[in-house]
């Protein structure tokens, strides 16, 4: 299992051989995925993904309440929000959400876009 945006095991649930086990389920999960209910191991992409979007979506929360007054804690409001929708689109799958994703994802880009128009850089003389 990789390092990277690992999720946190719970109680009974044990690491071995580099995959999640926990009592009773042999390390699987049904969960909604695209509409549907899917039986997946715990270590999956979309167990991974899922879990990686909801850590940013705390993280740029953070971000947001810290910083709530400056161009940082907007952008974070913007990243949390697409979060959200990204995984709720993993859960629904439908283009009615994929738009709401399309749509933050554009505010996010807007915004970067006018925070960032006219400036040189740290190395502009």
């Amino acid at each position: 299992m990789s390092s990277e945006c690992r999720l946190p095991l719970f109680v009974d649930c044990k690491e071995v051989d580099d995959s999640i086990k926990c009592p009773g389920d042999s390390g699987y999960s049904i969960i909604p995925l695209f509409g549907k209910r899917v039986r997946v191991r715990k270590d999956s992409a979309p167990i991974r993904l899922m879990g990686c979007l909801d850590e940013l979506s705390n993280i740029t929360n953070n971000v947001r309440l810290d910083l709530s007054n400056n161009n940082a804690g907007k952008i974070a409001a913007i990243v949390m929000a697409l979060s959200m929708q990204l995984n709720a689109y993993l859960v629904q799958g439908t283009d009615e959400r994929l738009a709401k994703v399309r749509d933050v994802e554009e505010l996010l880009m807007a915004k970067v876009a006018e925070l960032c128009r006219g400036f040189k850089g740290p190395l502009a003389g």
